[in-house]
């Protein structure tokens, strides 16, 4: 989504009407809907002497906005800009102050009618039907391996290890490289002498599921890993999402990706359009797993989410409630920063973690993130 504040100079504004196009179509409601991360350009007459109304317009009209913060620091200039974006961008929404509107202030705003108007439209387009004529060469290209003769070995050892050939006949190859990159990561973080493996029965919550591309390799890991002559464990999935209603440039939201990415287990997962903070469910999970969650605030923002969202202390407590005695909560992260962030947070909640590691992938054969396992019990053991 395309933000856009303009900070008002103190000096009477000169504006040329002539120069203004203003379009015979509407900004279509779809623009506040799509899956997309926000963007955001100031416009500021007090620090840029070079800026002229001319400007303004010529960029504005380039950017094409869809929501538009005005500063009027008292100077009555923002009454006239406030005409002239309404008739330049009449479906827009326009937020004034006769003061000063602070970036981070207008983007919560931004995003709070946002979110507002997906959760009201819900829209879906149902079920979708993937076309899976991808070819090795296709998957290797995507994931760019150093070296493609290991990668290759590996993936043939991923896919008869966890029974993928079915998968990838019906996956897209993104949501298959998704599935293979993630199966490294669990297999990494749950070595064969982890206690979960004594389960006949898992129950694993993945927060954030988005598109849930890798959920998958949730699925097949904790059902095949490490079963000696076992049969496969039965593995009951849930995914909580609270934003799932955003939309692709075709109009499928997150949530048709999802369920139709696991239709073949359906009868096993749950998705659920919900904030985890609020969800209190019938049994403890064994496993909960985060992946990239949003930490900071200004990840919220840039990520489409207001912040009255923004709770991380209260989201790490909740979530380890959620668990079982001997319960693990997995978290990832693709920066070193995001990681930095969560461990001042875990100090501050007096939270000691099983580990912190990179994660580097053989597949694509470079650092891919990092991650942290926290124990349901701070006294337990690894």
């Amino acid at each position: 989504m395309r933000i856009a504040l303009i900070e008002c100079p103190l000096q009477p504004l000169q504006i040329a009407w002539e120069d203004v196009y203003f379009p015979d179509a509407h900004f279509p409601i779809s623009d506040f809907l799509y899956d997309e991360p926000n963007e955001l350009r100031i416009w500021d007459f007090h620090h840029d002497a070079s800026l002229t109304p001319q400007a303004l317009v010529q960029e504005l009209q380039a950017y094409q906005p869809v929501v538009l913060g005005i500063s009027d620091h008292h100077s009555t200039n923002g009454l006239v800009l406030e005409r002239l974006i309404k008739q330049m961008f009449p479906r827009a929404l326009v937020f004034f102050s006769i003061g000063q509107i602070n970036p981070e202030e207008l983007m919560d705003k931004a995003n709070q009618s946002a979110f507002r108007l997906r959760q009201r439209t819900r829209p879906v387009a149902g079920k979708m039907r993937f076309r899976s004529s991808w070819a090795d060469a296709d998957l290797y290209k995507l994931m760019q391996p150093a070296d493609p003769e290991p990668a290759a070995q590996l993936v043939e050892t991923l896919e008869d290890r966890y029974e993928l050939h079915s998968w990838r006949q019906y996956l897209p190859l993104n949501a298959y490289a998704a599935v293979l990159e993630t199966l490294e990561l669990l297999e990494d973080c749950f070595p064969a002498e982890h206690t979960i493996w004594n389960q006949r029965q898992v129950r694993l919550l993945d927060v954030g599921a988005a598109r849930w591309a890798y959920a998958p390799a949730l699925y097949q890991f904790f059902a095949l890993a490490h079963l000696g002559e076992q049969a496969p464990r039965q593995v009951y999935l849930t995914g909580i999402e609270l934003d799932p209603y955003r939309l692709d440039e075709e109009g499928y939201s997150c949530a048709d990706y999802a369920l139709s990415y696991l239709d073949p287990v359906a009868s096993h997962i749950r998705y659920l359009n919900q904030d985890v903070l609020t969800y209190q469910p019938q049994q403890p999970y064994d496993l909960v797993t985060l992946f990239r969650p949003y930490i900071t605030r200004q990840d919220h923002l840039f990520g489409g989410l207001p912040l009255e969202f923004h709770q991380p202390e209260a989201l790490f407590s909740h979530l380890l409630e959620l668990m079982q005695p001997g319960g693990r909560l997995l978290i990832s992260h693709s920066h070193p920063e995001t990681l930095g962030e969560e461990q001042v947070l875990l100090e501050t909640l007096g939270i000691k973690p099983c580990f912190h590691a990179a994660f580097c992938s053989r597949l694509s054969q470079r650092l891919r993130g990092y991650v942290t396992l926290l124990p349901a019990r701070c006294s337990d053991a690894v």
